[in-house]
């Protein structure tokens, strides 16, 4: 019993540490999609938005810290669902700032499934954390 939950605490340790800076597939085709599941210390918000019109993909990400003096770097990645249903990145943005940082732009878009994965790092006082967040699906 000891050596089982020893080996389950072990488990969800490299999950919590590993899974912030990962875009997995979650929340396939929800404009709800929630944030980490972990309570951010340093990090105040994080918005990821799409939409795609006549072609084209209209991609954003913004990160915002809880204090004005921590520094902020975020990478922005359109994403396309392949044949074999894994999201794959097509086009990426990324930027720093203090405070807070904002990254994005358009993307000529052919047929499929798209969506926007954002990815942060948010740095005070010598910590740092690792918010994301993803979009929902868009179909064009």
């Amino acid at each position: 019993m000891k050596k089982l939950l020893c080996t389950l605490l072990t488990v969800l340790f490299i999950i919590t540490v590993m899974a912030p800076g990962l875009c997995l597939a979650i929340g396939e085709g929800s404009d709800d999609v929630p944030e980490n599941p972990m309570r951010y210390s340093l990090t105040s918000r994080i918005t990821a938005s799409l939409s795609i019109s006549g072609g084209t993909a209209h991609v954003a990400g913004n990160v915002s810290a809880m204090y004005a003096s921590a520094h902020c770097t975020i990478k922005v990645q359109l994403q396309k669902k392949d044949s074999n249903g894994v999201w794959r990145g097509v086009k990426s943005w990324t930027s720093s700032g203090t405070l807070s940082a904002s990254a994005g732009g358009d993307y000529s878009v052919s047929s499929g499934s798209y969506r926007t994965c954002v990815t942060a790092t948010v740095t005070y006082n010598g910590q740092s954390e690792h918010p994301y967040k993803y979009s929902g699906t868009r179909t064009c």
